[in-house]
């Protein structure tokens, strides 16, 4: 009974209406995509996340309709280490810091990396792994199979049903200090 009132709570979830801090102190909302909106957790320190740059940067890339933005979650990260974050790994899109966890309890998340994909009208289409890279904590696989992040915007934006709309995120658990 609990799992499926969360799942049926998750399934609800909507791009969030926030105001969060940039790199630069000011504040940064959220504005949807014409094709959706992408919001990944990220934790500089976390491997994952540094490994997952160059994935981002590509479907940021490959997808100029959509919206990136990259949560940096926690009190612990400050400006300056979420920029050189940005700059190290080339991070493309904007970073926003969510010191209060606001946002990240909002769509619920619980690790690094972790995405969301909305559609442009703001409802949830895909949450979890970006790809299937991660088998576990520590064990990777030799080749991805599965763009679970990637099938789920090419998908939405050319009208397909989207197949998998949720997987559990591998990753750095988010810490609330």
């Amino acid at each position: 009974m609990l799992c499926s009132a969360f799942a049926s709570a998750a399934d609800t979830l909507r791009l969030p209406v926030a105001r969060l801090r940039t790199l630069h102190g000011a504040g940064g909302e959220f504005k949807a995509g014409k094709e959706g909106t992408v919001v990944v957790l990220l934790a500089p320190d976390c491997p994952l996340c540094k490994n997952y740059a160059p994935v981002l940067r590509e479907l940021h890339t490959r997808f100029p309709g959509v919206k990136v933005y990259g949560i940096v979650p926690g009190k612990v990260y400050n400006a300056a280490v979420v920029a050189d974050f940005a700059r190290k790994y080339d991070i493309p899109f904007p970073l926003l810091q969510d010191p209060a966890l606001s946002v990240t309890r909002s769509l619920q998340g619980i690790a690094t990396p972790e995405a969301f994909y909305f559609a442009s009208n703001g409802a949830l289409v895909y949450r979890g792994m970006i790809d299937n890279r991660m088998v576990s904590l520590g064990k990777k696989r030799r080749l991805v199979t599965e763009k679970f992040l990637e099938d789920a915007i090419a998908r939405n934006r050319t009208g397909l049903t989207v197949v998998t709309r949720r997987t559990e995120p591998i990753g750095c658990l988010i810490n609330d200090y």
